[in-house]
């Protein structure tokens, strides 16, 4: 009767150690990094030297101007602007 018990804990512990075992593999390859994407390649950037001059604040020049796309405006309300109050002071050059 000791011979059966001893195999019946031998049993026992064989099943500790596979599920012990099966566990930490489950854990191992489930917190593994995962392989995304790709890295995307590497731009070469060029630095230039710095100079300080003046630039002019308002350019003149002859041409024509297009919009890229044009929207159509509508109100969502009826009527029209009777007046336009803005506050602050009055800006002339």
């Amino acid at each position: 009767m000791s011979n059966n018990r001893y195999v019946t804990q031998e049993k026992s512990a064989l099943f500790f150690f596979f599920m012990v075992s099966f566990v930490v593999a489950v854990f191992l390859f489930a917190c593994s990094k995962k392989s995304g994407p790709p890295p995307k390649p590497t731009v070469p950037v060029t630095a230039g030297t710095v100079i300080q001059k003046t630039v002019p604040v308002q350019v003149r020049a002859i041409g024509n101007v297009e919009a890229y796309s044009t929207v159509a405006v509508k109100s969502q309300i009826g009527g029209g602007t009777y007046t336009c109050s803005f506050q602050g002071r009055r800006v002339c050059k």
